[in-house]
C-alpha cells in the first residue's frame, strides 16, 4: 500500500474566505479533491495566524486545486516495518450514559478512553499519552447545530511486524467519530522512545 500524504496551505491574504471556513466547508473542499470514485480518505486542518493548513491522507492521489500551495509525499509500505511510532490525532472523546452520548472532559477519563481504542496488536506505551483540550467545533450542517468537543492526543505506540497491517488500516482510515469534520486523521512518525522522537519519517 502506498499512502498519499497531502498538505495544502491557504494564506488568508490571498484566500480570505478560508479564515471563517467551517468543518462543513472543509468537508466539501476535501470531497471535491477526489471526485466521485475515490472518497476513502481522512483529513485534518488547522487555522493558524496567517493561513489555513489542510492535511489529507488517501490511497488515491487527490485532484489539486488551483488555489493554495500543495505538497504531496508518498508513504511507502516499508515505512510500517518500524516498530515504535509517535502518533498524533485529534478526536472527539465521548461515552454513552443513560442511552445518551456525552463528552468526556476529565483528562484521566480521556486517556483511558484513548487507550481502549487499541487492543490486539497495537500497544500504547504506559505513561506516554498526552492530552490537550482544543476549542470545540460548533457549526451547522443541513440545518442542524453540531458541537464536537475536541482533544489532541500524542502517544508512543509499539507494533509488531506481524501486526503492522493494523497500523496500516488506522493510518489509512483514521479512528473515532467525527472523521467527516476533520477529526480522526492519524499522523505517524518513527520514534525511538517518548523522549527521543525522530523527525525523519
Amino acid at each position: 500500500m502506498i499512502l498519499n500524504f497531502t498538505k495544502a496551505t491557504f494564506p488568508y491574504c490571498d484566500y480570505s474566505k478560508y479564515h471563517d471556513a467551517t468543518p462543513s466547508d472543509m468537508h466539501k473542499l476535501t470531497m471535491s479533491c477526489f471526485g466521485t470514485a475515490h472518497r476513502n480518505f481522512t483529513f485534518s486542518y488547522e487555522k493558524c495566524e496567517d493561513d489555513l493548513i489542510l492535511y489529507m491522507q488517501s490511497v488515491a492521489r487527490p485532484i489539486l486545486y488551483k488555489e493554495g500551495c500543495w505538497q504531496i509525499k508518498q508513504i511507502m509500505d516499508s515505512f510500517y516495518d518500524w516498530d515504535i511510532f509517535q502518533m498524533v490525532v485529534k478526536l472527539n472523546p465521548i461515552t454513552r450514559k443513560d442511552d445518551k452520548i456525552v463528552p468526556l472532559l476529565e483528562q484521566e477519563q480521556m486517556i483511558k478512553w484513548f487507550i481502549s481504542k487499541f487492543n490486539g496488536g497495537i500497544e500504547v506505551l504506559e505513561n506516554s499519552v498526552e492530552v490537550e483540550k482544543l476549542s470545540p467545533l460548533i457549526f451547522e450542517n443541513k440545518g442542524h447545530k453540531i458541537t464536537l468537543n475536541v482533544a489532541k492526543f500524542v502517544s508512543i505506540i509499539r507494533v509488531s511486524k506481524e501486526k503492522n497491517y493494523l497500523l496500516k488500516e488506522i493510518h489509512k482510515n483514521g479512528i473515532g467519530r467525527g472523521r467527516a469534520w476533520g477529526l480522526g486523521m492519524v499522523f505517524l512518525t518513527k520514534a525511538i522512545d517518548k523522549d527521543n522522537i525522530l523527525t525523519k519519517g
